[in-house]
C-alpha cells in the first residue's frame, strides 16, 4: 500500500466512494433504468477558477427583504458570545448559546431553556440539535455523553437515545447531526482519517437504517494513507438531504432508502486535490506550493439556484472566498460573484452570503447591539445612499432604543 502511485489512489478513492453510496444490504434493488436515470440527471457546472470578481453586488440587486428580530434580554435567556445558527419553524426561534438550547418566539419574545446543563435525567451539553416540526420534537445531541436526548416543543424531557456509536471501534462518533421530516436522525463525520463511517441514519427509537461505510482510512500504526476524504457540508433540501467533500467534486444525494447517488458535479480548474492534502498531510510538500489553488468549500440550493462556495490559495494569508450561483431553470452560471455585499438596502450591516448562514434563500446574520451601534452611527447613514429610506429609518429607531448589553439581533436577509 505504502507504493500505490497517488493518481492511482484518487481514481481508486472515487471508486470506493461512489460504491460505499450505491451498495449495501438496507438499499432497495434498482433497475438498470433507474440507475441510468439517476446517472444523466446528475447536473455538471464548470466554474471558471478565476480569483477575481467579475460580479460586484450591492444588496438592493439582489435582496427581496430585510427583518431584524431582536432577542428577549432578561436573566432567564442572556445568550453568551458563542452562539450558534438559529433554526426557525412556523412559530419558533430556537439557538444554541453555552451549551443550552434556547427558543424564542417569532417576534423574539423568550420562551423557554429547552435543556439543562449537567450529567442528570434530561440534562444535557447541547452539540448540535434537530427540530421536527410536524411531531413538535426537538433531538438534542450531548456533546459529552454523546447521547441524543428528546423534548417536545414544550420544554418536556420525554425520552433518551443512549450513544449509539458506543460499540463502534476507533471512537467514532458523528460530529453534526440533522433530522428529517419523518424524525429519522442523520449523523455526519469528521473524516480525519479514522472514522468508520461516511453518514449514518437512526430512527427516533435509536435503530440504525443504514451506515455508509468511509471506504478511506489512515493506519495510525503505520502511518499511511488508506485513503481519506474530509466532509464538507450537509444541507437539507426539499425534504433530501445532500452532501459533499471538500476534495470531491461530486455532490451527494440521500435516496429514500438511505443510499445515495450522485447529484451535481462541481469542476474547477486548480482544484486543490486529495493527492496534495494528502502530500502535505505527510509534510511532503509545503502548503505554500498551493499558490493560486482554489479550494473547495461547500454548497446549497433554493427552488430557484444552486449557490457554490471555494476559497483560493486556502492556506495562506491571502485566501479570497469565491462564490457562484448556478441558474436551475436557465442551466446558466453565474461565476465569481463577490460574496461581501454593501448594505445600500437599508443603510444597515454589510453582509458575506456565507454557506453556513443559509437556508434556502435566506440568509441569517446574528448582530450583538453594540456592534450595531458602533458602526451604524448617525454620520455612517447620512454618508450611505438607500434604496428603501423609509426602512433606514426604522432601522435606526430600532438601533437607539436597543441597551447595548442586551441579546442579539437576527438580520434575516431574503434573496430575490
Amino acid at each position: 500500500m505504502k507504493n500505490i502511485h497517488y493518481k492511482q489512489l484518487i481514481a481508486f478513492a472515487a471508486i470506493l466512494t461512489l460504491s460505499a453510496c450505491n451498495n449495501s444490504k438496507n438499499r432497495t434493488d434498482k433497475s438498470q433504468e433507474q440507475i441510468a436515470e439517476n446517472r444523466d440527471s446528475v447536473i455538471t457546472i464548470q466554474l471558471s477558477g478565476s480569483s477575481r470578481y467579475k460580479h460586484e453586488f450591492a444588496m438592493s440587486e439582489i435582496v427581496k427583504d430585510i427583518q431584524y428580530i431582536p432577542l428577549e434580554t432578561n436573566d432567564d435567556c442572556l445568550l453568551g458570545n458563542r452562539i450558534g445558527q438559529p433554526v426557525f419553524t412556523k412559530d419558533y426561534i430556537f439557538i444554541v448559546s453555552g451549551g443550552i438550547l434556547f427558543q424564542f418566539d417569532r417576534n423574539g419574545k423568550f420562551v423557554k431553556r429547552i435543556n439543562r446543563k449537567g450529567q442528570g435525567p434530561g440534562e444535557c451539553d447541547t452539540r448540535d440539535f434537530g427540530i421536527v416540526e410536524k411531531t413538535q420534537l426537538i433531538y438534542i445531541y450531548d456533546n459529552w455523553k454523546l447521547s441524543v436526548n428528546i423534548y417536545d416543543f414544550n420544554g418536556k424531557y420525554l425520552d433518551v437515545i443512549r450513544n449509539p456509536f458506543s460499540q463502534e471501534p476507533d471512537g467514532s462518533s458523528g460530529s453534526r447531526m440533522e433530522c428529517d421530516v419523518k424524525g429519522n436522525i442523520f449523523f455526519n463525520f469528521d473524516n480525519f482519517g479514522s472514522m468508520k463511517y461516511q453518514y449514518t441514519v437512526m430512527d427516533n427509537k435509536g435503530e440504525f437504517l443504514y451506515k455508509s461505510p468511509n471506504p478511506i482510512l489512515y493506519d495510525n500504526k503505520k502511518k499511511i494513507w488508506r485513503f481519506s476524504i474530509y466532509p464538507s457540508a450537509m444541507y437539507f433540501y426539499d425534504n433530501t438531504l445532500y452532501y459533499n467533500y471538500v476534495f470531491n467534486d461530486t455532490v451527494f444525494r440521500i435516496n429514500d432508502d438511505y443510499s445515495c447517488s450522485p447529484a451535481y458535479i462541481i469542476k474547477i480548474p486548480k482544484r486543490l486535490t486529495l493527492e496534495e492534502n494528502i502530500r502535505t498531510g505527510t509534510n511532503e510538500i509545503p502548503y505554500s506550493d498551493f499558490s493560486g489553488h482554489i479550494q473547495h468549500k461547500a454548497i446549497r440550493e433554493d427552488h430557484h439556484y444552486i449557490y457554490i462556495y471555494n476559497n483560493y490559495n486556502p492556506y495562506s494569508e491571502d485566501f479570497i472566498p469565491l462564490f457562484s450561483r448556478y441558474d436551475k431553470q436557465k442551466k446558466e452560471l453565474l461565476d465569481n460573484i463577490n460574496p461581501k455585499l454593501k448594505n445600500d438596502f437599508d443603510g444597515g450591516m454589510d453582509i458575506e452570503l456565507a454557506p453556513f448562514k443559509q437556508t434556502d434563500n435566506v440568509f441569517i446574520y446574528t448582530y450583538w447591539p453594540h456592534e450595531m451601534q458602533e458602526k451604524l452611527t448617525d454620520g455612517h447613514f447620512a454618508e450611505t445612499e438607500v434604496e428603501f429610506p423609509e426602512k433606514r429609518d426604522s432601522l435606526k429607531t430600532m438601533i437607539n432604543n436597543l441597551p447595548e448589553d442586551d441579546n442579539p439581533v437576527l438580520m434575516i436577509v431574503t434573496l430575490k
